[in-house]
């Protein structure tokens, strides 16, 4: 559902400001704002058949498991019902800081629950760990997850210093047209394939796609 008010743009959850629509016009890093709405829109519209077994985490919801314990994590998920999700989204920011805005970097963290794995996209290689370990833990945590583990892809990587979001949002829905298409691990039924194999695969379908 979407509207408009004045110049601001609405899509279910999400709101776009003008400033938030100059960004698209680049060169810009892309914030928040416009990471939470192309996450909804996938939500809603390119993956809307799918959101059974997907979630696409808003950026704020990622940041708020960085820094929260398990008891705020299971009532802040509770309404998402992840636990029933093969595949969770999450875009992550470097902002090492849980009371004041900053950050500088996006990264993409992707967990498939059959395989217990997380699966990390970094567009620019190097850093961000801290935010990665603690968001993987404690969502395996919240969903009673007993044996996670974290895989870090070779994907491409960005050109400049400010189009980790772009990429972020690129790997997201490539990795999700992956997933759902005939040799993906929706595609073809329940999962046939080993960890490192689903890793090659993705690392294969991003580098030739994006």
């Amino acid at each position: 559902m979407s509207s408009e008010c004045g110049n601001c743009r609405s899509y279910y959850d999400s709101t776009l400001y003008p400033a938030d629509v100059d960004l698209l016009s680049g060169p810009a890093w892309l914030n928040d704002n416009v990471i939470n709405f192309y996450f909804e829109y996938l939500t809603h519209d390119v993956f809307a058949r799918y959101t059974p077994v997907a979630a696409f985490l808003g950026p704020s919801v990622a940041f708020m498991l960085a820094f929260c314990d398990e008891n705020d994590a299971k009532e802040l998920l509770e309404p998402l019902n992840l636990s029933d999700k093969e595949f969770v989204f999450l875009p992550l920011n470097d902002n090492a800081s849980c009371t004041a805005a900053g950050g500088t970097h996006w990264t993409l963290l992707m967990f498939v629950r059959s395989l217990q794995t997380f699966f990390f996209c970094n567009s620019q290689a190097g850093g961000q760990q801290p935010q990665r370990d603690r968001v993987a833990c404690t969502l395996s945590h919240t969903l009673s997850i007993l044996d996670h583990q974290t895989i870090s892809l070779r994907v491409p990587q960005q050109l400049n210093s400010y189009d980790c979001g772009v990429y972020v949002c690129a790997f997201t829905k490539l990795i999700m047209d992956w997933a759902v298409s005939e040799g993906g691990l929706l595609g073809s039924g329940p999962c046939q394939y080993g960890t490192e194999t689903v890793a090659a695969k993705m690392e294969a379908y991003l580098h030739e796609h994006v």
